[in-house]
């Protein structure tokens, strides 16, 4: 399973982790520069300055005024490897969706900066 969702971002250490711990209010880079410049914490809406928690993204409600936490791409599902379908959208969020956790594999750009 590929990981969907926002573009990797490399630490300044060179370690890429998911797009998704970018201002996600955890310093998941060594440095804590996937935090820089983040005044807010959540998913950021496309069109207007506003946050909603990563939770609400693609949760079948509109919480985004332009409607960016509901896209086209949440309707589409992905295989836990027991053959449960979840949510794109919920594959590599942190949070284990499958009952092995395996929308949360290794494939997931690493969340943590390694140990040095």
């Amino acid at each position: 399973m590929t990981a969907p969702g926002l573009t990797p971002i490399t630490c300044s250490d060179d370690t890429v982790i998911s797009g998704f711990a970018r201002c996600n209010g955890i310093s998941d880079c060594a440095d804590g520069s996937d935090e820089n410049g983040c005044t807010k914490t959540g998913f950021k809406c496309r069109t207007v300055d506003q946050f909603v928690d990563f939770t609400l993204r693609c949760d079948g409600r509109q919480d985004c005024p332009d409607g960016s936490d509901e896209t086209p791409d949440c309707k589409l599902t992905a295989s836990c490897k027991d053959g449960t379908k979840i949510a794109v959208g919920a594959v590599c969020n942190k949070t284990p969706d499958c009952v092995d956790g395996s929308d949360e594999s290794v494939e997931c750009a690493p969340f943590a900066c390694p140990m040095q």
